[in-house]
């Protein structure tokens, strides 16, 4: 048996038999009225070092916080006995308030176990305990109505004069349904919220000595107070609330249901680390079970700790090596990393290249049609000899499409977004040219934001198809681009007699872009309609 344990068991043997002397005084001196006050002491003493133990075990502090809180609450129990029984015995008003103040710690001693239980059962204990403020107003509350029970008598009800005789009203079985609810319910949740079967499986230790806990209020009830043999009082309500919350609590924690702080000694026993407590005089007193003298390849740590040291040893062994290995490592790596930046360099320029390339290839493809055409209508234009009066118009849109489209892919290329600003001058330019020929054109572009590129660049290949199919019986066009937060559309008027040829691939883009492509001819006048609604946080305005 290791000596940390030998040590617990001589500390809980000292406690018991401390116990057992209260008890046994409890019997005997209170028949001697100089001496009826040494029961309640011993047991304030009892209540105080268990207090003591508890802040040394429990690690985490709200739950510490609590059950210190209800050895203070047991503390003034045997404090307010004292007073009635002993200091106010010539005050019978003020003794009769010491009486009511029993039931203070009596409403708020259950309400600590519960709470602690709930800080258990949390996976982040430190963190805030919700719907705790209504039970605390409920404690408050009752011990409020007990302490005025002489106003309405709702607690106690006297049948003479001098308050000597009396009947339990129904504020009193309220507070013993509450508490005998809360230890009940501290119970339930201490074992539902335990992850160790081993722990339990043990759940009748504890739920034994909360059954004899209550079994010995039942008994005080049914005697009207304490139980005596021989004219001796085996014990009071006092002893009985103590003896139900520090043995409920107790057992809990010895069978593992609430955590604590021991068991260190063995932890450290079986760990792997080759260290060793000493005490200040430089005596071991705890050595791992891994501890063997140190040689060279090690390196001792020494940090002071209360009562003591602490020491370890490192092994830089492996270290050594690894460090010996890692600079021959090295020195081969400083040969390679030159060449390595330079291959990154050229990898890096070729990946350059091939994207420049890869871009104008794509922007070659795309306006393949567009070049083909006025191709063909310089030819036209250079055979006739008009170029001025029917083929350069149309020569003019073709290549401000070719100039505005190449740049808008450039750009689109960055970030995949373009504004609806480069977009507006687009076919604005457009339409300069078209004016060459005598057309009526107009733009309106209402509202400014950034587009993604590929509804950019299909709505400028929509304006352009659209005008190159009705380019020789156009006589106006007018273009209206309106953005908002959430939505594009872009509008086109042409005063033609019917509706441009639109290929297929407009419609397939528009789907693939989740956008609506429209069409139709009223009064003389073909309206066309791209919208599309813009993806959320997409858009910003410009």
């Amino acid at each position: 048996m290791s000596e940390s344990n030998i040590i617990e068991k001589r500390k809980t043997a000292a406690f018991l038999a401390f116990f057992a002397l209260a008890v046994f005084s409890n019997l005997y001196l209170p028949i001697r009225q100089h001496l009826y006050d040494i029961p309640a002491l011993l047991y304030c003493a009892l209540v105080i070092t268990w207090s003591l133990s508890i802040r040394r075990r429990v690690v985490q502090k709200h739950i510490r916080r609590l059950l210190t809180a209800a050895s203070v609450l047991m503390v003034l129990l045997f404090c307010f006995r004292i007073c009635r029984y002993t200091l106010l015995t010539n005050l019978p008003a003020l003794r009769e308030y010491a009486w009511y103040a029993y039931y203070i710690p009596l409403c708020l001693i259950p309400l600590t176990g519960f709470l602690s239980a709930l800080r258990v059962s949390r996976d982040d204990p430190d963190g805030p305990l919700r719907a705790t403020l209504p039970l605390w107003i409920a404690g408050g509350l009752l011990s409020l109505l007990f302490m005025t029970n002489g106003i309405h008598g709702l607690a106690f009800r006297f049948t003479d004069a001098e308050h000597s005789s009396y009947s339990h009203g129904p504020l009193y079985w309220v507070l013993v349904v509450w508490a005998l609810f809360l230890c009940l319910a501290t119970l339930v949740i201490l074992l539902r919220c335990c992850r160790i079967r081993a722990s339990r499986n043990l759940w009748y230790i504890p739920a034994g000595i909360m059954a004899a806990g209550i079994a010995l209020l039942v008994v005080y009830f049914i005697c009207g107070g304490s139980p005596q043999i021989n004219g001796m009082k085996l014990y009071q309500l006092h002893e009985a609330v103590c003896f139900l919350f520090i043995g409920s609590i107790e057992s809990c924690i010895r069978v593992g249901l609430l955590p604590v702080n021991t068991d260190y000694e063995m932890l450290f026993d079986r760990s792997h680390i080759n260290a060793v407590i000493r005490s200040d005089d430089g005596e071991a007193v705890f050595v791992s079970q891994n501890y063997t003298p140190v040689s060279d390849g090690f390196r001792i740590q020494d940090r002071p700790i209360s009562g003591g040291s602490v020491s370890w040893a490192e092994d830089l062994r492996d270290v050594t090596a690894l460090n010996e290995r890692l600079e021959s490592v090295t020195q081969e790596l400083e040969g390679e990393n030159e060449l390595i930046r330079q291959e990154n360099e050229i990898r890096a320029e070729r990946i350059s290249y091939e994207t420049k390339n890869r871009l104008y290839d794509r922007i070659s493809e795309d306006l393949r049609p567009q070049a083909e055409k006025m191709q063909t209508l310089l030819s036209a234009a250079s055979d006739s000899g008009e170029v001025f009066s029917e083929y350069l118009p149309k020569i003019a849109v073709l290549g401000a499409y070719i100039k505005r489209r190449g740049n808008l892919i450039l750009n689109a290329e960055e970030s995949g977004m373009l504004s609806s600003g480069e977009l507006a001058l687009a076919i604005r330019e457009s339409f300069e040219y078209l004016t060459l020929s005598g057309k009526t054109a107009e733009l309106r572009s209402e509202g400014a934001a950034m587009l993604p590129a590929p509804l950019c660049l299909l709505a400028y290949e929509l304006f352009e198809t659209a005008l190159e199919g009705s380019f020789d019986s156009l006589n106006a066009c007018d273009a209206v681009i309106e953005t908002a937060s959430e939505s594009f559309a872009l509008k086109l008027a042409l005063d033609a007699p019917e509706i441009p040829v639109l290929p297929d691939r407009l419609t397939e883009k528009a789907d693939a872009l989740g956008a609506s492509l429209d069409a139709e001819t009223r009064d003389d006048t073909v309206y066309i309609t791209l919208s599309a609604a813009l993806p959320a946080g997409k858009e910003a305005a410009v």
